[in-house]
């Protein structure tokens, strides 16, 4: 198990908790993996406990109620949880219970001499072993970042390796969703029959900023630098084992392109401020392509529900077959598509302000109100300001 699947369960296990309590505690284990560092990510998980454990730990100091589950109840002592804020550590309950003790047993012994001082000792010893509280390991100093540069691969699930700016990690092996954020560099993403984990290869950006965050069964993911940069600063690979465990894709790129394979997925989303993508075959249910400044293209979109939308940029589908709905709107772009099928196969409704539509081989422009055509089951719902639109059908 990796970092990110086990905060992500987690998190999941602390939903009955109220949104601040569940945060300072997922903060908390969150800190403690940092500050353990990757090379000792495995370790970690072995001090912390189960995911399960942990969540009991942190549930019995609190009004929440544990949620169901297969495993046995809990019924150990009242554990300390995650740091809560105005709450005094059980750790230091602890400490002062102990502190009290050794007095009172001090006293003890000065008035009972030296033997009941020596079975005194003794039975202290094994009070004190038996009845400590569980008490949540507390980080440890992150390791010296230098040491790690030159680290070759341990097998160890989820640690980086490599050097600080040409480096790999897996995010885990069971994502069903993934959101990734991608600045100023180009990602790839690999299908591969073989793989076991999803695994990030990442040159020309240092580790440090890669972030993540475990959400519902899923991950988010954001890599490149933050602010206004120039330029495509590094190169990223994303191999996804090809086992139709991903489920829900959502990809934002800011100055960034994207190499999509063909892929079946329940829902697909893309979003592009300035950059390119080229996209294999996709099937899901759901697909939304979306671009600002750049340019998509996708070799064919197959879906119930398919959006295209352009503010200033250029979308190019070659195949599309949407078996509801199609959503197509322009501000200022230019928008290509092929659809699967016959004119009649569809209803078209649209409304063309300063820009042109060309549909089935006739164009439309500059209408002054909505245009409907057709009678077709799957319906077609186009909007363009000022830019172009051209919607075929080959056959």
């Amino acid at each position: 198990m990796t970092k990110y699947e086990y905060l992500a369960k987690l998190e999941q296990l602390l939903s009955s908790l109220p949104e601040q309590e569940r945060r300072d505690a997922m903060n908390y284990y969150e800190e403690y993996f940092v500050s353990a560092g990757p090379e000792k990510e495995a370790e970690a998980i072995r001090e912390l406990g189960t995911p399960e454990e942990a969540a009991r730990k942190i549930l019995e100091g609190s009004d929440a109620v544990p949620p169901e589950s297969g495993a046995p109840a809990y019924t150990a002592q009242p554990a300390a949880a995650a740091p809560r804020h105005g709450r005094i550590p059980t750790a230091l309950w602890v400490v002062i219970g102990v502190v009290v003790g050794l007095v009172l047993l001090f006293c003890l012994l000065l008035a009972l001499g030296g033997l009941v001082f020596a079975r005194s000792t003794t039975a202290s010893t094994e009070a004190v072993g038996s009845g400590s509280s569980i008490v949540l390991p507390q980080p440890t100093a992150p390791a010296d970042p230098a040491a790690q540069s030159d680290s070759s691969s341990t097998g160890a699930t989820g640690t980086v390796t490599g050097t600080a700016d040409n480096w790999q990690t897996s995010l885990g092996s069971n994502l069903r969703k993934l959101d990734m954020k991608v600045n100023n560099g180009d990602l790839a993403l690999v299908l591969d029959p073989a793989a076991t984990e999803f695994t990030l290869q990442v040159n020309g950006l240092d580790q440090s900023i890669l972030r993540t965050r475990a959400d519902d069964g899923g991950l988010n993911v954001q890599l490149g630098p933050q602010g206004n940069q120039q330029g495509h600063l590094f190169t990223a690979t994303l191999t996804i084992p090809d086992t139709g465990v991903l489920q829900d894709l959502d990809v934002s790129l800011n100055s960034a392109d994207l190499d999509l394979p063909d892929m079946t997925l329940d829902e697909l989303e893309i979003s592009l401020n300035a950059g390119d993508v080229q996209a294999g075959e996709i099937l899901a249910r759901s697909i939304s392509l979306e671009t600002n400044a750049g340019n998509i293209y996708a070799a064919a979109c197959q879906a119930d529900e398919v959006s295209l939308e352009t503010n200033a940029g250029r979308i190019e589908a070659a195949r599309v077959q949407p078996g509801r709905e199609l959503e197509v709107s322009s501000n200022a772009g230019e928008i290509t598509a092929s659809l699967t099928g016959t004119a009649s196969d569809y209803t078209l409704q649209a409304e063309v302000l300063a820009g042109s539509l060309n549909y089935d081989g006739t164009s439309y422009s500059s209408l002054a109100q909505q245009l409907r055509q057709g009678t077709g089951a799957v319906e077609i719902d186009v909007e363009c300001a000022a830019g172009q639109i051209d919607l075929s059908f080959p056959g």
